[in-house]
């Protein structure tokens, strides 16, 4: 036989190997639990994803309101620079314009760091309560479905995600 030949067999080999456990694993009722999160409702309801986000919320704004005071200031400056042409005025207007862009820099990539962070975090916490809630239910296999469409169909008797949900806001408190 040649190389082709047995490579050819090989892989069909391997593949009538793989859909044979496939199948195996899909036809046996009863044997392996699954299950499936709608990972949607999960950050929508979860308790310390919505704390996260508020405070998140919270600092943003509060960050903003600096940048526009920033802005209200170098406005004035303008006007009365308009009113008066001197060189130190004009000096000043263009040291304060240069601070606040790299004010406004600084704050878009420490906010854009620190959004990542936060929800990192969480998902940390969600992903790790969703790992113990399966070992201790016995599911071998949970899914998470979200916009996107991981999931086409899925009946709800194998829906978790109340109970993901539940555990993870009483943790939470906790």
């Amino acid at each position: 036989m040649n190389q082709k030949v047995v490579t050819r067999l090989l892989f069909i080999s391997n593949v009538a190997l793989i859909l044979t456990v496939l199948s195996y694993w899909a036809f046996s009722p009863g044997k392996e639990k699954v299950a499936f999160v709608n990972s949607a409702k999960v950050l929508s309801q979860f308790m310390g994803m919505k704390e996260t986000q508020e405070a998140y919320q919270k600092k943003i704004a509060e960050k903003q309101a600096k940048l526009d005071t920033m802005q209200l200031h170098i406005q004035q400056q303008e006007q009365a620079l308009s009113n008066k042409n001197s060189s130190t005025q004009l000096a000043q207007l263009n040291q304060s314009k240069n601070e606040f862009v790299k004010q406004k820099e600084a704050w878009e990539k420490e906010v854009t760091l620190e959004g990542n962070q936060l929800t990192q975090g969480m998902l940390t916490q969600i992903n790790t309560y969703i790992e113990n809630y399966a070992k201790d239910h016995g599911y071998l296999l949970v899914h998470g479905s979200n916009a996107s469409g991981n999931i086409l169909y899925a009946d709800e008797s194998i829906d978790v995600t109340d109970d993901i949900i539940k555990g993870l806001n009483a943790e939470y408190k906790n």
